[in-house]
């Protein structure tokens, strides 16, 4: 097992954030969508029904509790305490067997090659150093496991900047802003990975009877 990184104060700050936000978390539609989950559905059906699966920047459990569904070896990690309560529930609600961990997506707590699938979802604009996290993410990866990662860009239009965390921090994070598939990808690919491709896709919420379609990307690449 790896020792967990120093804590400094933006990250604080942003845990702090998730730590409140857990409570009503999955109350936002855009947190629990069923288009979403079929998504995710599809992408499994591709896996080995004994696949081992980390979920990283778990928040609630969604990714790792449909895992989990589909017999996987799942553990999510989050380094939100109360996300990680929230999700330990769900998963106690519904009767499925699977772990909840508290952790860093930088410097993971897992010995490498380990998981055959690491999945983000709603992850990648959070990252404070995307390639360091995805090297992190090829390390606990067995030789051929692959990464599913969900992303949406921050369109200037939305003026959502600001909405998570103190500009100061949002300002640092640096692909919370309009980046294009081929920037991310290449990302993938300076941290080792290989096979790197991406689908694009609409996400669609209705916020208060208000209908919002964002164009969004699905990463796969492998190891």
């Amino acid at each position: 097992m790896r020792g967990e990184i120093v804590m400094d104060e933006m990250r604080s700050q942003m845990i702090a954030h998730w730590d409140k936000d857990a409570l009503n978390y999955d109350e936002d539609p855009a947190h629990h969508d069923a288009n979403d989950l079929e998504r995710w559905r599809k992408l499994f059906d591709q896996c080995g029904k004994n696949s081992k699966l980390l979920d990283v920047g778990c928040g609630t459990g969604f990714v790792a509790l449909v895992a989990a569904e589909y017999g996987f070896d799942a553990t999510g990690l989050d380094w939100s305490q109360m996300m990680i309560e929230r999700a330990s529930k769900s998963a106690k609600t519904i009767d499925l067997s699977l772990r909840f961990v508290q952790g860093f997506t930088e410097k993971l707590p897992f010995e490498g090659n380990t998981f055959d699938i690491v999945a983000s979802r709603h992850v990648l604009w959070t990252l404070v150093n995307p390639v360091e996290c995805f090297q992190e993410w090829r390390r606990v990866l067995r030789q051929g496991g692959k990464v599913f990662s969900d992303y949406t860009p921050r369109k200037e239009e939305y003026g959502n900047i600001g909405k998570h965390f103190p500009m100061d921090i949002e300002s640092q994070l640096p692909l919370n802003r309009d980046v294009g598939p081929e920037e991310i990808k290449a990302l993938f690919r300076e941290a080792g990975f290989s096979a790197v491709s991406h689908e694009s896709y609409i996400r669609e919420t209705n916020r208060d009877g208000k209908i919002r379609r964002r164009e969004s990307f699905m990463f796969t690449c492998e190891k």
